[in-house]
């Protein structure tokens, strides 16, 4: 399978694609390979357009697309989701999700969407695949990985322990930083 997403190729805005797996890893810029997913590169919009040819040239390829392949898949649900990274360009950004399947090759769906500020996050589709690989049910259903990452147990701050206290360690293990405190 191969999931794109592409927007305006003169835009200077930073869309991204999020995808939760049914074991839930979550695929992102931040985790471009997980599970079975792999993304391809992470578009920034037109900053990271600009190549450098071998006589020291610059060259513009005006291309806003972030591919995620599939190197085989896990029965259940995946969630697809595109967030605005950073709102740079004016008016509200057209963006197209499409998914291929590559054996046979076929187009499973394409959804259009508008993102209007930075910040947006939107679920694009929610689909299930059988262990054939064949989707058999899809929906909209809204599902946030952005805001709601923050809320995890394993992403809050903890206190120090005790320990960590006595070597003058933060909970994450870090040095204190006595100038901060009053």
């Amino acid at each position: 399978y191969i999931i794109t997403l592409e927007w305006d190729d003169k835009s200077h805005d930073d869309i991204d694609i999020w995808i939760e797996d049914p074991v839930n890893n979550i695929l992102s810029f931040r985790n471009r390979v997980a599970g079975l997913m792999h993304l391809d590169k992470d578009d920034l919009g037109q900053i990271n357009d600009i190549i450098y040819l071998p006589d020291g040239t610059q060259q513009v390829i005006e291309l806003n697309r972030e591919v995620v392949t599939f190197r085989g898949w896990i029965k259940g649900e995946y969630v697809v989701n595109v967030h605005m990274y950073t709102k740079r360009t004016d008016g509200n950004a057209s963006v197209k999700v499409t998914m291929l399947r590559i054996n046979p090759y076929k187009l499973l769906w394409e959804d259009n969407i508008l993102l209007a500020h930075q910040g947006q996050e939107f679920t694009v589709r929610r689909f299930t695949l059988n262990l054939q690989g064949d989707i058999t049910k899809t929906n909209t259903i809204e599902k946030l990985f952005i805001n709601t990452a923050r809320n995890r147990p394993e992403m809050a701050p903890r206190e120090p322990s005790e320990s960590q206290r006595r070597l003058n360690l933060d909970s994450s293990g870090r040095p204190l930083d006595y100038r901060r405190t009053p």
